[in-house]
């Protein structure tokens, strides 16, 4: 329900930023890249900072914080009247975000280091899923209603999120005693990036996510010069997102799980490679089912990703650090949704155009494999001479 209420926006944001003034479809392009990447940087920049509070006052209290954050500045956006009024939403967005790395953090934390895949697979199930269903309703509620009600349902998803994390999610957390010595914020984070696996793991990161964000700028415009005659661009939009997402999610779960026995990094390479080849095939597609087929096989791929990327970085730090740790690697991955999408947006309106830009995501996918075997060793133990 989270991952819904934030993802409700990419099926129609392109079109939306048209109706508050911008008509140029490249500059609706540019706009909508600019935005989706700026709640992005603000949310890698505070990311670090809030996962630290919360390995000192809980996970549980994090995710609550940033749920009602998003209630309060998605309801204020269905007022918007300027691309500006939706960047500052959007920065304090970012600056308040932290969402994903509360969770993970949250996860990882109650499950038992052999299940760290199969957990992580299902919250990417959890997570994908909302990313998926979200646009598809988004949409659906644009054309419906209108962009304005959009955000309105949306902010009211939110807030029953906030009720349930609230009422029925349970964290056996222990805070440090007042004195206990522990490390500090700067001096956690000066021993995490000490570690150079961990490091090249940030990168791996930062390059899957801006991978699987790149072309969300561009889906709207080019389902639309695909089908320039229909009337449910929205609707469309949000069918092939959902349709990804949802391989995506079911994958999840079953490559989360095969990584705990094969191992985490193998699954990583495979997928990364599924991935790349997917988008390639996309780059000469004709009609939206044909999109529709390739975005369904390539998510089957991008499900194991981030799971497999995730339980490597796990496996790194001891559980007491995974609040800043995961608060650091979610920036990484944020700094991919800041560009990806910048950049997405600025290579479609480029000579280039829309089919440039899954070209450039294939050669993203496949300069993260070829970092992966030559960076990322498999991991012999579970982080514990970081902190010794």
């Amino acid at each position: 329900m989270g991952f819904c209420s934030l993802a409700f926006v990419m099926s129609f944001l392109p079109l939306y930023i048209k109706t508050l003034g911008v008509t140029d479809p490249g500059s609706a392009a540019v706009w909508s890249g600019i935005l989706m990447g700026t709640a992005a940087f603000f949310a890698a920049i505070s990311g670090p900072v809030w996962g630290s509070i919360g390995d000192r006052r809980g996970r549980k209290a994090m995710v609550e914080r940033v749920l009602l954050a998003n209630t309060v500045l998605i309801s204020f956006m269905a007022f918007a009247s300027s691309p500006w009024h939706l960047l500052i939403l959007r920065s304090f967005q970012g600056a308040l975000g932290g969402f994903a790395a509360a969770s993970i953090a949250l996860v990882t934390s109650i499950t038992p280091e052999g299940r760290i895949g199969f957990a992580l697979g299902f919250y990417q199930f959890a997570m994908t899923a909302g990313v998926a269903l979200g646009p598809l309703l988004g949409g659906y509620l644009a054309d419906t209603l209108s962009f304005s009600a959009a955000f309105l349902v949306m902010a009211g998803l939110s807030l029953a999120s906030v009720i349930l994390v609230r009422f029925y999610v349970y964290e056996k957390f222990t805070p440090p005693k007042p004195n206990q010595k522990s490390q500090g914020f700067f001096e956690t984070l000066k021993h995490l990036l000490s570690n150079r696996t961990l490091l090249a793991m940030l990168m791996v990161n930062f390059m899957v996510q801006y991978s699987l964000v790149i072309a969300t700028p561009i889906i709207p415009l080019f389902i639309q010069s695909l089908d320039p005659g229909s009337s449910r661009i929205t609707t469309m939009t949000g069918l092939i997102i959902a349709a990804g997402g949802t391989a995506s999610a079911l994958s999840a779960i079953f490559l989360g799980k095969l990584s705990d026995r094969i191992g985490h990094r193998k699954i990583l390479i495979i997928c990364a490679l599924g991935a790349a080849a997917a988008n390639l095939l996309q780059v000469p597609v004709s009609s939206t089912w044909q999109f529709l087929a390739l975005r369904i096989i390539g998510g089957l791929f991008t499900g194991g990703m981030l799971p497999s990327s995730n339980a490597l970085i796990s496996n790194l730090i001891p559980s007491e650090h995974r609040g800043t740790a995961f608060g650091v690697a979610t920036s990484f991955s944020l700094l991919g949704n800041v560009f990806g999408p910048i950049s997405g947006g600025l290579l479609g309106a480029s000579q280039l155009g829309y089919r440039g830009v899954f070209s450039i995501t294939a050669g993203m996918l496949l300069l993260t494999t070829l970092w992966i075997k030559a960076a990322v060793k498999p991991p012999a133990g579970t982080g514990q001479k970081l902190f010794t």
